[in-house]
């Protein structure tokens, strides 16, 4: 496959140079208008580090929703993770821990520039603000009993721990979430114009992911052993992991619900058919790289149960930590600028939608696509017998933060 035409056809944007006179722009079918939001500061409103100093009222705490949409808050399990290699690429792995951490342990940090290439990365200095601190801990025991499972995949020019807000989140409401590395379409191999996807490397690591899993389930006086609940699994992605969650459901009848943040469709080939299992799907209402408009044309076609919703004024990184990652220093495209990296313009597009004063703070949309994400998979996966807030007064809950609800 030809590989800039993909990359045009992923990320839909202007800044990338097609030769391909048929490759269409999904952003022709239009971005929903931001509504009544008018929130530009970046505050804290997160469950983790705030990141950054600004004015916190901005931000509603998550607890303001919690009577209404209960999994907007963060669930009663501490979060441990562990990182495993499977087929050669590692896998993040959050699961419930079996209890808090000692205060002599301190939550894993990441460092953007472990995804640069190498020699990209030297020119940040180590003192730059290129790190993360998650709400989770290294290696702590797992909890007892059976934990349903839900695979993350992240999105082009992503890497697995993108969105750490969102699936340790998850994790603290009894899921194990598995987060497999996609080096054909990562962050290092867009930044080395690298790009080796033909719209089915991804899919390949979420199966290997899941048997793998089974494999650790099974496994005598494993880590997981016995406390994996695989009969009926999650999958659920951020743009092109969006798609790959949904194609990977359409081949694997283990998945029973997927939930596609900013799905970014037809990636590597024509849209996901034959999906079986529920689908929600949450658009960012000004993504101006994967149009609210072109993730409820899909929905409208899908089969029920089903549902969409788009938060006003979103962006498409709204659902990943990476807007917060150095904001004091302008934010991590700045950074990385400022000091000489090589930046291909695919990403210049990619890491700033989403992060802009004028569009929502990411930190306000948290609460709205964790809940219904957690409302979603703890039914479909058998933890809540009855669906929790799983409906149009829940999305009413956030008020203007939803501006577009269907089931």
């Amino acid at each position: 496959m030809n590989k800039m035409p993909l990359v045009c056809l992923l990320i839909g944007f202007a800044l990338v140079a097609c030769d391909d006179d048929d490759i269409s722009n999904p952003q022709d079918s239009g971005v929903s208008d931001a509504g009544d939001v008018t929130v530009d500061a970046v505050g804290d409103g997160g469950e983790g580090d705030a990141q950054a100093d600004a004015d916190a009222s901005q931000v509603p705490d998550p607890s303001t929703y919690a009577e209404c949409a209960p999994y907007a808050v963060a669930g009663p399990n501490a979060v441990g993770v562990t990182t495993v290699e499977i087929d050669g690429a590692p896998v993040e792995i959050w699961y419930p821990a079996a209890e808090a951490p000692s205060d002599d342990q301190s939550p894993v940090t990441y460092d953007l520039r472990d995804w640069l290439p190498d020699d990209e990365r030297d020119k940040i200095p180590e003192d730059a603000p290129t790190t993360y601190t998650t709400d989770a801990y290294r290696d702590l025991a797992i909890a007892d009993g059976e934990h349903p499972v839900v695979l993350f995949s992240h999105g082009f020019a992503g890497y697995r721990m993108q969105s750490t807000e969102y699936t340790t989140h998850l994790a603290s409401w009894g899921f194990v979430v598995a987060s497999p590395e996609h080096p054909e379409r990562g962050l290092e191999a867009v930044l080395n114009n690298n790009i080796n996807f033909t719209g089915t490397e991804d899919i390949g690591a979420l199966v290997g992911t899941l048997d793998w899993l089974e494999g650790a389930d099974a496994e005598a006086d494993g880590f997981f052993e016995g406390h994996l609940k695989l009969d009926e699994v999650g999958a659920t992605g951020h743009s092109a992991g969006g798609r790959a969650a949904l194609a990977t459901a359409a081949q694997d009848e283990r998945i029973v619900s997927v939930v596609g943040l900013a799905p970014a469709l037809g990636v590597g080939g024509e849209d996901p058919t034959g999906v079986d299992a529920r689908q929600v799907h949450i658009a960012g209402g000004d993504d101006g790289l994967v149009s609210p408009g072109g993730i409820r044309s899909f929905w409208d076609d899908q089969p029920a149960p089903k549902l969409y919703l788009s938060i006003a004024g979103a962006g498409h990184l709204a659902f990943s930590d990476i807007c917060l990652i150095g904001q004091e220093a302008g934010g991590i495209l700045q950074i990385a600028q400022d000091n000489g990296v090589s930046v291909n313009p695919v990403v210049v597009g990619l890491a700033s939608d989403g992060c802009r004063d004028d569009q929502l703070a990411p930190q306000a949309s948290w609460p709205v696509f964790h809940h219904f994400a957690t409302a979603e998979l703890r039914f479909a996966l058998g933890l809540d017998g009855e669906p929790t807030s799983l409906d149009e007064a829940a999305s009413q809950c956030f008020g203007d933060l939803v501006e577009d609800y269907a089931d």
